[in-house]
């Protein structure tokens, strides 16, 4: 049974959700995003001397959570996203990040797994048609590979955990990497590095956190991920053909679109 503070909680999720669904692509208060974002992360979040750890609240408060951080960013409109995808939110795009991928990992309610990895390839805007500047794939290149680890081990993890999580893992891992690795991104970021100065930026000290992906920088984030890709290339023989989809749809977007 729920404690009454975790119903209330779970219900005030509910309306917030159903608020922010009512209002997709329009939502422009860019302060309010920021503390939105902020609280529904910390919601489900504990800060250690380490790191942070997962919230010690039920599954149900935990699913709702991560429901509105992504029905919050499908309401964010373009503007917005433009504002927000900036150095001085890399710490909490960074806390949001580490909070989804704790979900993914660690949780045993399938639903709340599957949720937390689609609102991962959300929130790193990896498969939207609301795009934002190039940044994006800067910033979570600072974040990759940490992203492709985690989700390699949950690719590769115990085969009870069902196929909608191995395969939504999956389609996350190629996303991401094309988001940082793809051809046309890298293209684009170079020609972004030559055409833009840096007073068009922000000049917060968390630009130091992000990574520029210089061809030395591809070259040796390549060479690590070849590790990866042999670990979860193991998975292609699985007996769910779902699944055995799922690792043809990630080999024909890395090799379409990550050819350098």
């Amino acid at each position: 049974m729920f404690s009454r503070s975790e119903n209330l909680c779970i219900s005030s999720l509910t309306c917030l959700r159903d608020v922010l669904e009512a209002h997709r692509a329009s939502f422009d208060k860019a302060n309010l995003f920021h503390d939105l974002f902020s609280t529904l992360c910390c919601l489900v979040s504990v800060p250690t001397s380490a790191s942070l750890d997962i919230a010690p609240v039920c599954e149900e408060v935990k699913l709702e959570t991560v429901l509105c951080i992504t029905a919050l960013c499908n309401a964010a409109s373009l503007e917005l996203l433009e504002h927000f995808y900036q150095s001085g939110n890399v710490p909490l795009l960074g806390h949001a990040v580490t909070v989804l991928l704790g979900l993914a990992r660690h949780e045993s309610m399938r639903s709340l797994r599957v949720a937390a990895l689609r609102c991962l390839i959300l929130v790193a805007r990896a498969d939207c048609q609301v795009t934002v500047s190039n940044r994006t794939g800067d910033i979570f290149a600072a974040f990759l590979p940490g992203i492709v680890s985690s989700l390699a081990a949950i690719i590769a993890g115990d085969p009870k955990q069902g196929h909608s999580v191995t395969c939504t893992a999956v389609a996350a891992w190629w996303k991401i990497v094309v988001l940082v690795l793809g051809d046309a991104n890298l293209e684009a970021a170079a020609a972004a590095a030559t055409s833009q100065t840096s007073s068009q930026y922000s000049t917060s000290g968390h630009e130091t956190l992000m990574a520029k992906r210089s061809k030395d920088w591809v070259d040796d984030v390549a060479e690590k991920l070849k590790l990866l890709t042999e670990k979860i290339v193991k998975v292609a023989d699985d007996v769910n053909w779902r699944v055995r989809l799922a690792m043809v749809e990630l080999s024909e977007n890395l090799l379409m679109s990550c050819t350098k």
